[in-house]
């Protein structure tokens, strides 16, 4: 759930350094072009009205972990949806955004794994097929990229 607070609190705010902290080092390197898929993110947050209303998570969460030797390594299948109050007059409605995101809250063989690894966002209901085509656990899938 504070990863979700956090996402809310970088678009009211279109933080863009707060968004990027929630993926970690390891993951950074990871993901292909991850500032570019990061901008892209806050640049389209920013076209919009900042209205956010609430946020839910679906029901289609989920976790999975293991253990070895005393050590854990935890993720956390999480899908939210952000909505948006009705529009001011003269703006344009703002379409729900939903998110799924993969966190890793624990990983005591990687300390420094430990946040957001795969992340998509789009408006809608969208297919997730696309996102990690490397399958090597890292991503950003952004509004059709």
């Amino acid at each position: 759930n504070k990863y979700i607070e956090k996402i809310v609190e970088a678009f009211n705010t279109n933080d863009r350094e707060l968004l990027a902290s929630l993926f970690p080092k390891h993951a950074r390197s990871k993901i292909d072009h991850f500032d570019e898929k990061i901008d892209r993110i806050i640049r389209e947050n920013e076209t919009w009205p900042s209205s956010i209303i609430r946020y839910k998570l679906n029901e289609d969460n989920n976790y999975q972990s293991r253990a070895d030797m005393g050590k854990i390594y935890r993720e956390v299948y999480a899908n939210t949806t952000i909505e948006f109050a009705d529009p001011k007059e003269g703006e344009v409605h703002r379409p729900s955004l939903k998110i799924a995101m993969v966190i890793v809250p624990v990983d005591d063989f990687h300390e420094n794994n430990v946040g957001i690894s795969i992340f998509a966002i789009d408006y809608g209901d969208f297919s997730t097929d696309g996102v990690d085509k490397e399958k090597d656990g890292y991503d950003i899938y952004a509004f059709g990229h």
